[in-house]
């Protein structure tokens, strides 16, 4: 079943942006390519497997249970991978943007998988309903009240999250290089929100602004 993000971003895959602020964009964009110390990063990557280029750029959460969850990708294809804490994930002309600017230009990747986490920007563990009250301390009727504020505590930190996290997507898309990739059918994207509390993932579609299962069977990627 599909989980619709009311106000996620509803986009196709065009490059909206007119010729001179695409100019603009990518002449600040190569600006920061400078002593860039993620594209150091990634091109001692590069350098190390003896690779001129990569077939994705995998931008995820630094987290390690995610990038466990992640090993697959990453070892069935020549990947590069970007951890970033998602609370630092700054597009528009930052490094970060001009990182995933070059490795699309330069790196020549196909594929752009961006991960985000369910815990990402509240840093904390979604609150546990299944907790024991004393009764001595709670009456029912407290304990009940205490569970469902703790349900809706936990629904709006979700709910915030995946809407945070649908325009960071949006975000990505708007980088000239990849929308112009996409629109060219030379970029495949692969927007995935890692539900930490369930430890599957949900796979997000920009054009439609859905969460849904990324594969219901299993949930593997």
């Amino acid at each position: 079943m599909q989980d619709m993000c009311p106000h996620a971003p509803r986009r196709l895959f065009l490059w909206t942006f007119s010729t001179e602020m695409a100019r603009d964009m990518i002449s600040h964009l190569k600006e920061q390519t400078s002593n860039n110390v993620y594209i150091q990063g990634l091109q001692e990557s590069l350098t190390a497997r003896e690779l001129d280029s990569a077939e994705c750029l995998i931008l995820t959460h630094r987290d390690d249970v995610l990038t466990e969850r992640l090993a697959p990708v990453m070892q069935s294809l020549d990947s590069l991978l970007l951890e970033q804490p998602q609370s630092q994930w700054h597009f528009g002309e930052s490094l970060l943007a001009a990182t995933i600017h070059w490795a699309v230009e330069e790196a020549d990747v196909k594929s752009l998988y961006i991960c985000g986490h369910s815990f990402a920007l509240s840093n904390q563990p979604a609150v546990n309903v299944a907790e024991r009250f004393s009764e001595d301390e709670k009456s029912a009727d407290d304990n009940q009240k205490s569970i469902i504020d703790r349900l809706l505590k936990n629904q709006n930190q979700l709910h915030q999250s995946k809407q945070t996290f649908a325009g960071q997507v949006e975000q990505v898309l708007e980088i000239p290089a990849v929308a112009e990739a996409i629109q060219n059918g030379n970029l495949k994207i692969h927007a995935l929100f890692f539900l930490a509390q369930a430890g599957t993932f949900l796979a997000f579609d920009p054009n439609s602004g859905d969460f849904a299962p990324l594969i219901p069977s299993d949930n593997r990627i």
